[in-house]
């Protein structure tokens, strides 16, 4: 049976798990106690997810960083792409420079960055949010968590 499992060619498809049914019926001289067995493959694709950030604005006249980790639950051994968007929340881009892009993991990578430039404003204001959104992932992958929060701290 090794030599045969070697064999199949692995499915590089991102898909959920799933689970199929063994039925028993009909037996000779014996008595079926349990008659179903259910059985579960597991997907083994990297799940891909993005951090959340929470800084201070910063000070008058300068930009603030918020770097955003994506990363893949396990390397795989073929290229893993996506592509990222912001998206505003109450932070609106004159709080911030928009950006779109794509990421993609090299095979083995498990981490890659997406950094955005946040704009320091004069106003007393609540706390604002805006998103780092990912999509479009390559079929050997799903996307667990594809929304990171940045979340900008008023510090005026």
């Amino acid at each position: 049976m090794q030599g045969i499992l070697e064999q199949i060619p692995l499915n590089r498809i991102g898909e959920p798990n799933e689970t199929f049914l063994v039925n028993l019926s009909s037996p000779t001289n014996a008595t079926i106690a349990d008659g179903q067995g259910v059985g579960t493959i597991m997907d083994d694709e990297p799940l891909i997810s993005i951090s959340d950030v929470t800084k201070y604005e910063g000070k008058k006249g300068q930009t603030r960083l918020f770097t955003f980790t994506v990363t893949l639950s396990a390397a795989c051994d073929q290229a893993v792409t996506m592509s990222f968007r912001t998206v505003d929340g109450t932070a609106t881009t004159s709080d911030y420079i928009a950006k779109t892009g794509t990421l993609t993991f090299a095979p083995g990578e498990t981490t890659k960055t997406i950094t955005i430039e946040v704009r320091r404003d004069k106003k007393r204001e609540a706390n604002e949010t805006f998103y780092v959104d990912l999509f479009d992932s390559s079929s050997n992958s799903l996307l667990n968590k594809n929304r990171g929060i940045g979340t900008i701290l008023n510090d005026d």
